[in-house]
């Protein structure tokens, strides 16, 4: 800016004017000066590339800085691979489960194509045979073992979510320090890259085992399928097997015990018969009011043997006048009698009566049917009854005692069935009941009435019967002699349990120890009372908590 000062002459009054202006301007730069100073000094100088500060801070002091955070951030990572160690050994122990499985399967396969050979010629000689005494059994194919399922890993998918949340953690913050910083940058895109890779590693690996799973158990699914396909071509030849035996038993028997082929011999047979006789029946129908004479002993019962197939059938005699007789058979103060694969059918009455203190009656793969009060009667007796049917009669079984005797009734795996009354009614009963299925009756599946002995029910169903599934007598005493484990009791018309005036802690304590489950039946109609492949009962049998059956299997 030129000076108002230069020489020559200039009027005093333009002079005056020249400096007025420029103190005026003077002032102006001052004050505009003072503003920029005092500005200046409110600005943030944080930012190192500010250009005030001379000394700007390196990443690698700020990634020191967050050290401490960013390792308690990926600390986690290390726990995914506890995780993974245990899968792998999980799946390792599955793997060396099922080898063992397969491997045991290869022995089974081998040994059934010797027995089968062996059969044939077994069968062969028999043919040729002549003597009884010298026929020989065949053998029973064994099953495979079905493969076990793989898992369930079901940890495994929340411990994958929990894996990509941390990773979306540690790379939000490594986001945000480098945003922070900007345009410093403070983890370069290789350190990134970096330190993610150890959760994206486990995040493939999770997903790698998974995989794995699934693969695995297809795979033992299918093989499970080849496998049943091949134990129910067992199943059947076994089923051939048992009746060839049968037969083959029933042939050597007859050998030095004549088959009984009447009515009137099968009569005065019975009457006669001493411990150690066995009475072989013959093929079909016989009408009878039977009677016997004399006991067995433990150790030489009396038997009574049905033609192979339950093919006997022993009925209650009519009248000339067509009226039913009473029963088809009573025992009365006997003891140690035996009887094997006899239908006994259409009595008045119960079919078989059991009274007066008789003692170790045993009945094995009978059927008790179409009779007008009980299939079967107990008074004051013990009766020993397994693979048995007890079906459409007014009633199932009916078992009287004296409180203080010590008879007892005993049943393993007994069906009780299409009954018009109760399945089994019980007075004072002292007994028994095993792997039994009372359905279907119209009445209760079972009815404890003067609850005065212990009575114990175990691995049973009682399943869709009009009345209740259990019943005990409204009383509150010997509350501890009514136990029932390991049962199914479901689906009972008028109500599963009724337990009147029992302590409610114990009848809790019975319902909650017992399973309240559709048994899921293959045909109920046809009497086929086997529970369905992959039912909650057959999952129970097959795996647990420990394996067991529950209800009747038939033999």
């Amino acid at each position: 800016m030129k000076s108002p000062f230069k020489p020559g002459k200039v009027p005093v009054a333009k002079a005056r004017k020249a400096l007025s202006h420029w103190g005026k301007l003077s002032q102006s730069l001052g004050l505009a000066v003072s503003v920029a100073l005092l500005f200046a000094s409110c600005i943030d100088r944080s930012n190192p590339f500010d250009p005030i500060n001379t000394s700007p801070v390196a990443a690698s002091d700020i990634r020191a800085a967050n050290a401490a955070q960013l390792n308690n951030l990926l600390a986690v990572v290390s726990g995914f691979g506890v995780y993974l160690n245990a899968y792998s050994n999980r799946y390792a122990a599955d793997s060396a489960v099922n080898a063992a499985s397969s491997q045991r399967n290869a022995a089974t396969r081998t040994t059934n194509q010797a027995t089968v050979n062996r059969n044939d010629s077994i069968e062969l000689k028999n043919a040729k045979q002549p003597i009884p005494d010298s026929l020989h059994e065949k053998s029973n194919q064994a099953l495979l073992d079905t493969l076990a399922a793989y898992g369930p890993y079901d940890d495994l998918d929340s411990h994958l979510s929990e894996l990509q949340l941390q990773s979306a953690r540690v790379a939000d913050f490594l986001t945000n320090v480098n945003a922070r910083n900007a345009p410093l940058v403070v983890y370069p895109a290789a350190l990134v890259t970096s330190t993610l890779l150890p959760f994206v590693q486990d995040s493939i690996a999770f997903v790698a085992w998974r995989q794995k799973g699934i693969s695995a158990n297809a795979a033992v699914a299918e093989a499970n399928v080849s496998m049943r396909i091949y134990n129910s071509v067992r199943d059947s030849s076994n089923d051939s097997v048992l009746a060839y035996n049968e037969l083959i038993r029933y042939r050597r028997s007859t050998q030095i015990r004549p088959m009984i082929t009447s009515a009137d011999s099968l009569k005065s047979g019975t009457a006669s018969a001493n411990a150690g006789d066995t009475l072989n029946l013959g093929s079909g129908s016989f009408s009878v009011d039977l009677r016997f004479g004399h006991s067995g002993t433990a150790q030489n019962p009396i038997v009574m043997r049905g033609y192979p197939g339950m093919s006997t059938v022993l009925r209650a005699g009519v009248t000339n006048a067509g009226v039913v007789n009473g029963s088809v058979m009573v025992i009365s103060a006997q003891s140690n009698i035996r009887f094997e694969g006899i239908v006994f059918r259409g009595a008045g009455v119960s079919a078989v009566k059991l009274e007066s203190g008789s003692g170790n009656v045993v009945f094995r793969n009978c059927r008790f049917d179409s009779s007008g009060l009980w299939g079967l009667e107990v008074v004051d007796s013990q009766v020993d009854m397994q693979d048995c049917l007890i079906v459409s009669n007014g009633g199932g079984i009916r078992a009287t005692a004296v409180p203080t005797s010590g008879l007892q009734i005993q049943l393993v795996n007994v069906l009780v069935a299409w009954n018009k009354g109760n399945g089994l009614e019980t007075v004072s009963p002292l007994g028994n009941i095993t792997n039994c299925t009372f359905a279907n009756n119209a009445g209760d599946g079972i009815r404890v009435i003067s609850p005065l002995r212990t009575i114990t029910i175990a691995n049973t169903i009682c399943y869709a019967n009009v009345g209740n599934g259990l019943f005990r007598e409204a009383t509150t005493s010997n509350q501890d002699g009514f136990n029932v484990t390991q049962s199914d009791v479901f689906g009972n018309v008028a109500g599963d349990w009724n337990l009147a005036n029992m302590d409610t802690t114990r009848v809790n304590s019975l319902v909650k120890s017992n399973l309240n489950d559709d048994p899921q039946f293959i045909d109920p109609q046809s009497l086929n009372y086997e529970v369905m492949a992959g039912s909650k009962l057959d999952t129970y049998a097959k795996t647990g908590p420990f394996p067991i059956v529950i209800g009747y299997r038939p033999k």
